[in-house]
């Protein structure tokens, strides 16, 4: 996994950035392009239209913790997602198994899926399963 900030859980904004960045078609985007897909995104669930300031300060935030690149490209600069949503997700369950759960991932599996799982191999298993529905 890739080194990233101290904290991998994302604010609101800060997923809404990333959302932007994973799910479109282009490999980067200007600031400019992401606060039009960030507010026409916003207007259709009829929330308030984001803050440039706010996106400014998002995309720093992000930078800084090693989540997006960016590449200077005349005088724009090129915003572009550093880690796959796949990696984000499970360095996030990492996080949230140890934070809320005093454990690792691997042996949070077999709480979350009942009494099934017994061994090694089983929770191994599992997490396969995990990343495989991750990716799709």
């Amino acid at each position: 996994m890739a080194r990233f900030g101290t904290s991998i859980v994302l604010n609101d904004s800060d997923k809404e950035v990333m959302n932007v960045l994973w799910e479109g078609a282009e490999p980067s985007y200007s600031i400019h392009d992401i606060f039009d897909e960030l507010n026409t995104k916003r207007r259709s669930g009829s929330r308030a239209a984001l803050k440039f300031p706010t996106l400014q300060s998002a995309l720093r935030r992000l930078s800084e913790r090693g989540l997006v690149t960016t590449n200077k490209v005349s005088r724009n600069v090129q915003y572009t997602a550093a880690i796959q949503r796949t990696e984000y997700g499970m360095g996030a369950l990492r996080e949230i198994s140890k934070e809320f759960f005093g454990m690792e991932l691997s042996r949070l599996i077999p709480h979350l899926s009942g009494p099934g799982i017994k061994t090694d191999a089983d929770i191994e298993e599992q997490l396969k399963k995990i990343s495989e529905l991750a990716e799709k």
